[in-house]
């Protein structure tokens, strides 16, 4: 397209040290953060949707009222989602003032110019909190692979498996980390943040909505609850095995000494005698 009737922008989620200019948005939870704007060429959009999906940029396309048929399935394959199993449909809201149509990483705006900002603080705050939960989503996968294979070794505690342990009680302590912000985060996912205007609040309360963002938060927590119920019962196995045997290496250690006390009795004694 020579001259495309789009305007984009790339909103970038970054550590707030890391941010110099355009900040859009700042956010404590569940670190300090920050939504750099930049303005974005459209043409030089990102094409297919990958799998995993981002978690650190939204990039945002506005459009006009109408728009030709070849356009708009253009826009339609640009939010189309990725070829996997477990990416989500793009979801669209519709208001008075506008219509939104979001999936991750990914939102095509359309509204007047009296309530975009408006509109796109809504929607920017959603995405944020969303790309935080997907973040710890892709996060817990590997651990929950890793505690089907972890079974066994959580309620079998051997002296042999003992170079395993520094893994598990790893484990636990990441975990531990994830649930913390899984807590930062939860209250904004379900009731938007009080910093946004009536409007704002309205959209990133919708996108929720449509997203089925309850149903994930709940799934989210009943899967890391499994987890964290497998490893802390292994580590909690592992001290006790630990307490245990060192209560058994005291008891041998005492035997011993009490057994060379009373040898040592008998060559006294002998030696008595012999003299």
């Amino acid at each position: 397209m020579s001259q495309s009737p789009f305007s984009a922008r790339r909103i970038r989620f970054v550590p707030e040290a890391e941010a110099r200019e355009n900040v859009r948005r700042r956010f404590t939870k569940p670190r300090a953060m920050v939504a750099v704007e930049e303005q974005a060429d459209f043409d030089s959009r990102p094409l297919s949707a990958s799998w995993p999906e981002t978690v650190d940029e939204l990039y945002v396309v506005r459009v006009p009222a109408s728009l030709p048929a070849n356009l708009q399935k253009d826009l339609d394959l640009w939010l189309a989602a990725a070829d996997h199993a477990e990416s989500a449909q793009p979801v669209a809201i519709r208001f008075d003032s506008g219509t939104i149509r979001w999936r991750a990483g990914r939102a095509v705006l359309q509204a007047a110019d009296d309530v975009i900002e408006s509109l796109l603080s809504g929607l920017i705050d959603f995405a944020y909190y969303e790309s935080e939960l997907r973040r710890l989503e892709y996060g817990l996968l590997p651990y929950e692979k890793s505690a089907i294979a972890d079974v066994e070794l959580a309620y079998r505690i051997r002296q042999v498996s003992q170079t395993e342990w520094p893994r598990l009680c790893q484990t636990m302590e990441n975990l531990s980390r994830m649930r913390f912000a899984f807590a930062a985060i939860e209250p904004y996912l379900s009731s938007a943040s009080r910093a946004l205007d009536r409007e704002a609040r309205r959209v990133a309360m919708r996108l929720a909505v449509r997203s089925e963002l309850a149903a994930r938060l709940e799934s989210f927590s009943d899967r890391l609850e499994a987890c964290e119920d497998l490893y802390e019962g292994a580590v909690d196995r592992v001290a006790d095995f630990r307490s245990y045997r060192r209560g058994e290496l005291l008891e041998v250690i005492i035997i011993v000494l009490l057994a060379m006390e009373l040898i040592a009795m008998i060559l006294s004694l002998t030696r008595l005698i012999h003299s």
